[in-house]
C-alpha cells in the first residue's frame, strides 16, 4: 500500500495549489480527484464563463463603434465554435496543472475518494478500489449548486452553470433565476448573443450583498440593454413541454406566466456530502460546512479543509489562498490567514467590484463614516474608450479616517479592486493610499481621485469649499 505524508482529496483552486505547495516544501503528495483537475473554477465557472463573456463583449464592442465614426457589424455568429474554442482554453489550462504535478512530483489518482478513521484514504475508480496512507488529509471538495424543487434541473432546458456554458446554440427565450453574480453574467452575455433574457430574483434587488449603489447601477444597465428585472419575484411552477419550459412567476404586481426555451437556475450553494467517515467526527456548521481555524485545521488534528467546503463565501481566490495556508500548516509551519476581507469581482456589464463595508454592513456594525463618490464621467481615460457610466466609492469612518470600503463600477473593476484590496487589508489611511502614483491616462486614476475626494481636495470635479 502506497504512503503519502498528504492526501488532498479535490483538485479545485484550493486542492492543487496546495498539492503544488507540499511538493515544494519537500512533502510526498497525492491528490485523488474524481473528473478533472481545476475544479469547477477552471472547468466550469470562473475560466470558461469568462471566455463567453469575452465573445459576447467583443459583439457588444462593434455594436458601439457608431459612436467613434465607425460601423463594423458580425457577420457570422456560431456558439458552437465559440463552445469549442473556450473548450480549448479550458483545456489547456487542465494540461498545464497535470504538467505541473509531473514536474514536482505530485501523485494524481483518479476515482472517489473516501476518507477513513484510521488515516487511510479509499478511492474507487474505473480500475477498482484501491487505498492508500495518509500522514495529513486535505479536504477540498468544494460545493454543490442549490436546486429548487418547483424548477427542478433535468440538464436540458432547466440548466445550471456547467450546462450553460455548453450550449451550441443561442436560446431565444432566456429565464435566468437569481440575480447574483452567475446569474447575471450569463444574463448579459446570452443578451448580446441575441436572447431575450429575464431575470428573477427573490431580494428586492440584483447583486444583493453588493452596496446598494452598486446594485442600482448594474439594475440601470441590464434594463438599458433590454433585460427584464423581476426583483422580490420568485418561480412558483414549472413545466417542460417539448422545447420549452413552461414557468410561473410571482410578482409584486401578480403572477406571470412565460414560456422559455432554455432556464438557467443559479441560486447559490450548498454544502456537499463529506468524502469521510461518519466516525471521523468532523465538527460541522448548522448548514454542514467544515469549521476550521487559521491554519485550515479542522477539529480532527491529522485533517485540514479549505475551499468552498469551509463555507461562504465561495470565491476561487479565497480557496487558493485557504489551500496554501492549508498545505504550509500540513508542513509544519507556523502560519495562519484571518483577512479582514475578501475582494468580490463579477463580470457583468460594466464590471462590479467590491471589497470592505458596504454602507448597509458599516451601519449595522454602528460605524460613523461618509461616502464619497468619483464618476467616470470626469475620468479621461473613460471618456476615451466612451465608457462614462461608471464610478468608484470610498467610505470612511469619521474620526480615524480608516477607509471602510471601495465599491467600484466600470471598465476594469476586477483589476482595480485588487489594489484596494491591499490598502484595506494593510489598514491604510486615504494619506497612505496617495502616496502611490498611478500612471496617466488609466482608470486606476479614480480610485485616487475618489480618495482625494474624501480628504475636501478633489483635482478633477469641482465640490462646495470648506469654510476656513
Amino acid at each position: 500500500m502506497a504512503r503519502f505524508e498528504a492526501v488532498v482529496i479535490g483538485a479545485g483552486p484550493a486542492g492543487y495549489l496546495a498539492a503544488l505547495r507540499l511538493a515544494q516544501l519537500g512533502r510526498s503528495v497525492a491528490v485523488v480527484e474524481r473528473e478533472r483537475v481545476g475544479g469547477e473554477c477552471l472547468n466550469w465557472g470562473c475560466i470558461p464563463s469568462k471566455a463567453l463573456i469575452e465573445v459576447s463583449d467583443a459583439i457588444e464592442r462593434a455594436r458601439r463603434l457608431g459612436a467613434f465614426g465607425m460601423e463594423l457589424s458580425v457577420q457570422r455568429l456560431s456558439l458552437r465554435e465559440v463552445v469549442r474554442w473556450k473548450d480549448s482554453v479550458v483545456e489547456r489550462l487542465v494540461r498545464g496543472i497535470e504538467t505541473l504535478f509531473d514536474h514536482y512530483g505530485v501523485t494524481l489518482i483518479r476515482g472517489e475518494g473516501r476518507v477513513r478513521s484510521d488515516r487511510r484514504v479509499e478511492v474507487i475508480g474505473a480500475e477498482g478500489k484501491t487505498e492508500v496512507e495518509a500522514g495529513s488529509v486535505l479536504l477540498a471538495v468544494g460545493s454543490v449548486p442549490v436546486s429548487l424543487p418547483q424548477i427542478p434541473f433535468d440538464g436540458k432546458r432547466v440548466i445550471g452553470f456547467k450546462e450553460v456554458l455548453s450550449l451550441e446554440e443561442v436560446p431565444s427565450r432566456m429565464l435566468v433565476v437569481g440575480g447574483g453574480a452567475i446569474g447575471l453574467e450569463m444574463a448579459f452575455a446570452f443578451r448580446k448573443l441575441g436572447a431575450e433574457v429575464t431575470v428573477v430574483e427573490l431580494m428586492d434587488r440584483v447583486l444583493p450583498a453588493m452596496d446598494h449603489s452598486v446594485s442600482r447601477a448594474i439594475q440601470r444597465s441590464l434594463e438599458r440593454a433590454g433585460i427584464r428585472v423581476l426583483v422580490r419575484s420568485t418561480v412558483t411552477s414549472s413545466e417542460v413541454s417539448g422545447d420549452s419550459v413552461r414557468v410561473r412567476i410571482s410578482t409584486p404586481e401578480g403572477e406571470l406566466v412565460g414560456e422559455f426555451e432554455r432556464v438557467l437556475v443559479a441560486v447559490g450553494k450548498r454544502a456537499p456530502e463529506l468524502p469521510v467517515d461518519g466516525s471521523l467526527g468532523l465538527e460541522r456548521d448548522q448548514k454542514g460546512f467544515v469549521k476550521v481555524d487559521d491554519e485550515m485545521r479542522t477539529s480532527v488534528g491529522w485533517v485540514w479543509a479549505a475551499g468552498d467546503v469551509t463555507g461562504p463565501p465561495f470565491l476561487a481566490h479565497r480557496a487558493y489562498r485557504q489551500g496554501l495556508i492549508a498545505a504550509e500548516s500540513m508542513a509544519g509551519k507556523v502560519t495562519t490567514w484571518s483577512p479582514r476581507f475578501y475582494p468580490i469581482a463579477v463580470f457583468t456589464d460594466p464590471e462590479a467590484a467590491s471589497v470592505g463595508m458596504t454602507e448597509e454592513e458599516a451601519e449595522r456594525a454602528g460605524k460613523r463614516f461618509r461616502s464619497f463618490v468619483f464618476p467616470h464621467s470626469a475620468l479621461g481615460r473613460a471618456l476615451t474608450v466612451g465608457e462614462t457610466e461608471g464610478f468608484v466609492k470610498v467610505l470612511v469612518e469619521e474620526g480615524t479616517g480608516e477607509l471602510l470600503g471601495v465599491h467600484v463600477v466600470g471598465p476594469h473593476a476586477s483589476e482595480l479592486i485588487a489594489e484596494a484590496s491591499l490598502a484595506l487589508e494593510n489598514l491604510m489611511t486615504p494619506e497612505d493610499f496617495l502616496r502611490g502614483v498611478r500612471p496617466h491616462p488609466t482608470f486606476s486614476e479614480a480610485l485616487a481621485e475618489a480618495v482625494e475626494l474624501a480628504l475636501g481636495r478633489p483635482l478633477h470635479i469641482a465640490v462646495r469649499r470648506r469654510a476656513s
